[in-house]
């Protein structure tokens, strides 16, 4: 059964040596903290103090992924892995920030982070797997604040087929296609979609 908790509380920005050196209440609050205080954004992560049954860190990397999940639920979105890895790219590639290292694979970019990540999520009961037709979903079990600036990019993509977005980014980044087993099939996608 779901449970509707609120999962943020706190934003906190660490540096590369892992101390905190500030804290907001919102993702731009602490940015924007970072900023003043000369710190470039590839200097530091932000972490997320989350409630829960015991008060857990939730890194920028969970809060993209759960932003993504939460959006889908609130849209009764049922995500694949493989659509949950191509709204991930698209958002990082957008925010221009790398939460998650991609690599050309089968089916356009794959991050072995991010599927660890939700791994991690599953185990955690944060997020539900399950199999239909072969393949992996996933679904956010709880209510999670979601992170305005990535709300907004993956809004753009999140009601979009799987389909297209494969489109997209094979069009957009062909460095991501080297490996691909599905050239030819995204080709008919591309041309159905008119991206080129």
């Amino acid at each position: 059964m779901s449970e509707n908790i609120k999962l943020v509380r706190k934003y906190l920005a660490i540096d590369e040596n892992r101390n905190i050196v500030a804290e907001g209440n919102s993702w731009e609050e602490v940015e924007e903290i970072m900023k003043k205080k000369g710190y470039k954004r590839s200097q530091y992560d932000i972490l997320i103090v989350v409630e829960g049954n015991e008060n857990k860190y939730i890194t920028g990397k969970r809060a993209i992924i759960l932003t993504i999940l939460e959006l889908a639920r609130e849209k009764q979105i049922v995500l694949s892995k493989t659509k949950i890895q191509k709204l991930v790219f698209l958002v990082q590639k957008e925010l221009g920030k790398e939460y998650f290292k991609f690599v050309p694979y089968k089916y356009g970019p794959w991050s072995s982070e991010l599927a660890e990540e939700l791994d991690k999520l599953v185990n955690e009961g944060i997020v539900k797997k399950y199999e239909k037709d072969s393949s992996n979903f996933y679904e956010l079990q709880t209510q999670a604040e979601k992170d305005k600036e990535v709300e907004r990019k993956a809004n753009k993509y999140i009601s979009m087929p799987l389909e297209y977005l494969l489109a997209l980014i094979y069009a957009r980044y062909p460095e991501m296609t080297e490996l691909s087993e599905i050239k030819e099939k995204v080709k008919e996608f591309q041309k159905r979609f008119n991206i080129l």
